[in-house]
């Protein structure tokens, strides 16, 4: 069941964004570290009015959550004035991927976009993230931009 997170989710939410960046450490570890949340922040991300953060839940677990920002362009002269929302964070337990948890999270955050008269959502994948990058397009995200590093 998708439903908005509380702050009583903290431990379940501490849980999985331990989870999620130890995964984006593997995924890149020139660049990211395994390291633990900081439950302030999340707390107030849970209870910001410019925020969406949606959790899944099953048997009364939360198994699965996304989190995003409302935002706006900045306020350069070659870009048209836009709000968007911005994805953050989006992930699912281990052991409940391959079931559709992820897709119902991002149609979720469509939803809230369509609700916030949002011009449009956006966020940011590793290149190597070949799962997520496949359920973005799946669900119809396009890439836009490339992100160049040297080291």
């Amino acid at each position: 069941m998708l439903r908005k997170a509380k702050v009583t989710d903290i431990k379940e939410l501490l849980r999985l964004y331990e989870a999620l960046n130890k995964d984006i450490a593997k995924l890149d570890p020139m660049r990211f570290q395994g390291a633990q949340m900081d439950e302030e922040w999340v707390v107030k991300e849970i209870q910001s009015n410019d925020t969406l953060f949606l959790v899944y839940e099953e048997d009364k677990e939360v198994v699965g959550f996304a989190l995003a920002n409302v935002m706006e362009t900045p306020p350069y002269p070659m870009y048209k004035p836009k709000r968007y929302g911005y994805i953050l964070d989006l992930v699912v337990a281990k052991n409940m991927r391959g079931q559709g948890i992820a897709t119902q999270l991002i149609e979720g955050m469509i939803e809230w976009k369509s609700k916030k008269n949002l011009d449009y959502l956006e966020l940011n994948v590793l290149a190597n993230n070949r799962e997520a990058r496949a359920l973005y397009k799946k669900k119809e995200f396009c890439e836009s931009d490339v992100r160049m590093i040297y080291f």
